[in-house]
């Protein structure tokens, strides 16, 4: 056990975890340069979840609950968390070397910046990289004001979850994460920390982020996610810390159109892309010179075309890009 409170604290939700725990907790436990605590929260799993982090011994703190969610989860992990940084690693994700002495490193240098994110490698169900997720900046650390940095989270969250570090006393001062905005509610939660502090932006991997049938995003579909997203909004723009700006609240519901649109367009849902890039477009005409705009509509044509189509003109690329090799 540790003599003295550790740097950062870093929280695992865990519900029925098994399959991707020990890969987590192993890239959480190999980070180096700044001391930490490992706190895993199984809530009320039924499978090998608690018998995988027993095996760590006392390198890995284990709490048990019974099931309440993502959100009541990661809230016990805070409450447990001594640290002065909190970092928040879903249990089938995981962090590339480094990680936590690069955000660690950020707060302790930027006393106004209270939540520290990067990029992420996207890896799949046995860890083999497929793509990367990332955002276009020309600094190696982005420090975003918060006015910037409230506008641009208004028009998605792309903040990875699983590579965020924030300071505890934003939770003290804040609250923690919200059950009723599930699956919105880490995005509810990182604009809230937005509209009281700066935020930076780490352009390299911090997260290994994975990608499989199995997560508890594969599962979320457009009526959900409109569903959620609309209490978040509501939440902020109605007697919340973005209330009475209009204006702002017009281009952030917009906004939000675009991405259920696009959503839409990933799971081939015709009807509910034309029309939430109809809404998007009808509220926000500015959209348009956007270039996630231009992503959804990209997206949005393939669900127009028929499948056979799509497929032909998938072979006919390939098969340019092996004749090119």
């Amino acid at each position: 056990m540790m003599d003295r409170a550790p740097k950062v604290s870093v929280v695992v939700p865990a519900y029925n975890a098994e399959r991707f725990l020990a890969a987590c907790l192993d890239s959480i436990l190999a980070q180096r340069g700044v001391e930490l605590e490992v706190i895993v929260v199984d809530d009320g799993s039924t499978d090998r979840t608690g018998d995988i982090t027993q095996q760590y011994g006392p390198r890995v703190r284990c709490h048990r609950q019974e099931n309440g969610g993502v959100a009541s989860a990661l809230n016990a992990g805070l409450l447990l968390a001594a640290g002065e940084y909190i970092s928040l690693v879903a249990s089938d994700d995981g962090l590339c070397p480094g990680a936590t002495e690069t955000q660690a490193r950020v707060l302790d240098e930027h006393p106004t910046v209270g939540l520290v994110h990067g990029s992420a490698q996207e890896i799949d169900s046995a860890g083999r990289a497929i793509g990367y997720r990332g955002q276009r900046t020309s600094a190696r650390i982005d420090i975003q004001p918060s006015e910037r940095a409230v506008r641009a989270l208004l028009r998605g969250n792309h903040i990875v979850c699983s590579s965020v570090m924030i300071r505890r006393v934003a939770f003290e001062q804040l609250g923690g994460f919200r059950q009723d905005f599930v699956p919105g509610e880490d995005w509810e939660m990182w604009t809230r920390v937005a509209t009281a502090y700066d935020v930076a932006y780490v352009a390299r991997p911090l997260a290994l982020r994975r990608i499989h049938d199995a997560s508890l995003t594969a599962g979320f579909t457009v009526e959900v996610m409109a569903a959620s997203h609309a209490r978040v909004l509501d939440a902020l723009f109605t007697n919340g810390p973005l209330s009475g700006l209009d204006d702002l609240e017009r281009y952030a519901r917009a906004c939000n159109d675009r991405s259920l649109a696009w959503l839409a367009a990933n799971t081939r849902r015709r009807g509910p892309f034309l029309r939430y890039i109809g809404r998007a477009l009808g509220q926000e005409p500015s959209l348009a010179r956007e270039r996630e705009t231009y992503g959804a509509l990209v997206d949005g044509a393939k669900t127009l075309l028929p499948r056979p189509v799509i497929d032909a003109a998938r072979r006919v690329r390939q098969q340019r890009v092996h004749a090119r090799a």
